[in-house]
């Protein structure tokens, strides 16, 4: 065993027993380099029958004199794409357990949202358990098994509607009406919302395809990262159909589909290039038509959102178009008048229930007058300027200000 173990940073245990009729069995142990066993599994399948029992364990090896092992150690390799498709295979299961820790992960989502709770959203995303679907679905992808890849995404679908429904009949129950300060937060879209989920899918592969000892981040924190991307909007969705808030359940809808789309996206391509193909050792059923159809349905779904997004409704943009706005009005006022705004938030408010237009634009600001003049007169100015600029820049809506002057 430990001849068989002089590799640098071997990680692979094989037990291999075989037997031939009429003859004694034997047992034997190799240990393998994660790059060393897909080629191993290969020409073992087509020479000899055998069973095989894999042992993933990380494995340091030493080599006297044991005062120059520091010197000895390589970079842990990755993975090896055998181990990681087996690993997708074995995490595939346990429906019941699945959709329970999304029916509980939304009751948390539901409160964080309903009492305005950061806190309460950030410990939901530690139980809401769609980094295991979101993966397996990316990792089946990249494998090209399409039976995989319809039972990922069964269970994917599965742990989604379920928290949406959960969120939905805990709103029906408790009589809510209105939507809260965190639901209407949560419901907008910046125009640089796509990058969380790309980041997400890609982390969460990279998480699976590194070795155990060179993962700098816990598996806990990138299924977290996961849950981030897709539990908030999938209870906003259903607390939103609740109390009829149409324009906010389109909006966490679309954020929704987003994030699975670009999750997927970017797990599967990280998987792919780290080596999960098609027709691997042990595995025939993948097929490279079915990966290069998986890639090319969710590249054209990432697209198009995309194209909607910034060609459809305002309402999609509306965080970026925030920022965007209060940057503009704090260098108007601020150039031209001597005058400094302390505080400047803009809003996007629709101007009824459901409507899908936003109309209304709310302005709360403090603005610090540096030559002490009339507040009402400086009131009025400030007024009179940011209208006539919101005119140029957003016409047709109503603007409702919230102004205090201070002295300097």
């Amino acid at each position: 065993m430990r001849g068989l173990c002089e590799a640098h940073n071997a990680k692979h245990i094989f037990q291999i027993s075989s037997q031939r009729k009429g003859g004694p069995g034997c047992t034997t142990f190799l240990c393998l380099n994660n790059g060393e066993v897909e080629g191993f599994l290969k020409a073992a399948e087509a020479d000899f029958e055998a069973d095989f029992t894999l042992h993933p364990r990380p494995v340091v090896t030493l080599h006297a004199p044991f005062g120059q092992s520091p010197q000895d150690v390589e970079d842990t390799q990755k993975r090896s794409p055998f181990e990681i498709y087996q690993e997708g295979l074995q995490a595939i299961g346990a429906v019941s357990g699945l959709l329970s820790y999304a029916a509980l992960g939304a009751i948390i989502v539901w409160v964080g949202l309903y009492t305005n709770s950061v806190s309460l959203l950030v410990a939901a995303m530690l139980i809401a358990p769609f980094a295991g679907p979101a993966m397996n679905l990316a990792l089946t992808g990249a494998r090209g098994d399409r039976v995989m890849i319809q039972r990922s995404l069964g269970r994917y679908i599965g742990a989604v509607v379920t928290s949406v429904v959960t969120a939905f009949l805990l709103s029906i129950l408790i009589g809510q009406e209105q939507a809260t300060t965190e639901m209407i937060a949560a419901g907008k879209v910046s125009a640089v919302a796509v990058f969380l989920p790309l980041v997400a899918g890609a982390a969460g592969a990279l998480n699976l395809v590194q070795s155990q000892r060179d993962s700098l981040v816990s598996g806990a924190a990138v299924g977290v990262l996961v849950a981030a991307a897709l539990a908030p909007p999938a209870g906003n969705l259903g607390m939103s159909m609740a109390i009829g808030e149409r324009v906010l359940a389109l909006n966490s809808l679309y954020i929704l589909v987003l994030q699975v789309v670009a999750i997927n996206l970017s797990g599967g391509l990280v998987f792919y290039f780290h080596g999960v193909r098609p027709q691997q050792a042990l595995y025939e059923r993948g097929r490279l038509s079915v990966t290069r159809g998986s890639f090319a349905t969710t590249s054209l779904l990432l697209v198009t959102l995309l194209f909607f997004q910034f060609q459809g409704s305002p309402s999609l943009q509306r965080s970026s178009r925030e920022q965007s706005l209060a940057a503009e009005i704090r260098g108007q006022v601020e150039n031209n008048h001597r005058l400094q705004l302390l505080k400047l938030e803009v809003d996007f408010l629709p101007t009824q229930k459901g409507e899908s237009a936003d109309k209304g634009i709310y302005i709360q600001a403090s603005v610090l007058d540096r030559e002490n003049r009339d507040k009402q007169a400086v009131k009025q100015l400030v007024e009179k300027e940011v209208s006539r600029l919101l005119k140029l820049k957003q016409p047709g809506h109503t603007t409702f200000f919230d102004l205090t002057v201070v002295d300097a």
